[in-house]
């Protein structure tokens, strides 16, 4: 991602779902990958859960951990398997590895950044938009359009 000094943070709540829909799949090595950032993103939390009961150093250290623990899963534990013609048959967990190579650092900024939220809340604030929209259907002229903007 380029650089222009803003601070990003991937809503966890997303890649905590993604990681769920990994242990439902069929693909037992999938299933396992899945289970095993599961149990390291719970991880996480137990540490977050502590932050009244440890000192600073200790909790920075534990949160530190706990992170660099979830990457070496996201990125290194995703198994693979090549078919005869070539292509990657667990697209699902390549695909997650491939987030975690990508964007990693993006999914714990709040870890470092005080006040900086886990989740998207700007996505949660214009849920009733996103519901309307599905439920009405939209609107198909200009005339709707100013309607709705009102």
């Amino acid at each position: 991602m380029k650089d222009v000094g803003v601070s990003v943070q991937f809503c966890l709540a997303h890649l905590i779902r993604d990681v769920k829909f990994l242990t439902t799949l069929p693909d037992l090595p999938t299933r396992l990958y899945g289970k095993r950032l599961l149990d390291a993103l719970k991880a996480l939390f137990q540490v977050i859960h502590q932050h009244e009961t440890l000192p600073a150093e200790a909790f920075g250290a534990a949160l530190a951990a706990a992170k660099a623990e979830i990457i070496r899963i996201g990125r290194d534990a995703a198994p693979s398997r090549i078919d005869a013609e070539g292509r990657e048959r667990r697209r699902e967990a390549q695909n997650m590895a491939k987030r975690f190579r990508q964007h990693a650092d993006a999914y714990f900024t709040f870890i470092t950044t005080p006040g900086m939220d886990p989740t998207n809340n700007a996505e949660q604030a214009i849920r009733f938009v996103v519901i309307d929209r599905h439920v009405t259907q939209g609107t198909r002229g200009a005339k709707g359009r100013r309607a709705n903007e009102r």
